[in-house]
């Protein structure tokens, strides 16, 4: 119910901003593609994080039985860990690949000689280094993380003989 009102809600606001002379909001901010494009990647991140903080809460409290103070306090690390890669991460990365992009450059220079066209090639060359560079850098990421994470296929695949009958918060209190 109340994600159709919010849905309702945000037609009308559409509505009247494309109506409005001075809207609070000019579409056409958000139906350029590239700011579209980043508020959505934001709203879909914003969305996950609220998804596993609180699925986390509910498995450490719920499953682990940590009080509400102590599952506050098994959050600091990850909170820290997400504030030390989110203020260092995009000036690190940012640094790394123009460093790289110039260097790319520089070397197709000196190898190639001068002129306009090299000079255009070269710059084209430094932007696919640093792509292929940032590509590699997500996949290993992604490697990492599947390397590292716990797979749930393994449980599924072992049949429910296999796995611990859950266990219910009553039958916990009651140890």
């Amino acid at each position: 119910m109340l994600l159709v009102a919010g849905l309702v809600l945000l037609a009308a606001f559409v509505l009247v901003e494309m109506r409005v002379a001075h809207p609070l909001l000019p579409l056409r901010i958000v139906l350029n593609r590239f700011r579209g494009g980043a508020y959505l990647a934001i709203g879909l991140s914003a969305i996950g994080v609220f998804g596993i903080f609180l699925f986390l809460t509910y498995y450490l409290q719920l499953t682990l039985a940590y009080s509400p103070v102590k599952s506050g306090l098994a959050f600091l690390p990850m909170i820290a860990a997400i504030v030390a890669a989110s203020t260092t991460s995009s000036g690190v990365l940012t640094a790394l690949l123009n460093t790289l992009a110039a260097s790319a450059l520089t070397s197709y220079l000196v190898t190639h000689g001068r002129g306009p066209l090299v000079l255009a090639q070269a710059a084209v060359h430094s932007y696919v280094v640093a792509f292929w560079i940032s590509a590699a850098i997500l996949a290993g990421s992604a490697v990492v993380c599947g390397l590292v994470l716990p797979s749930g296929t393994l449980a599924l695949a072992t049949g429910p003989a296999a796995r611990p009958a859950a266990v219910t918060r009553e039958e916990m209190s009651v140890q």
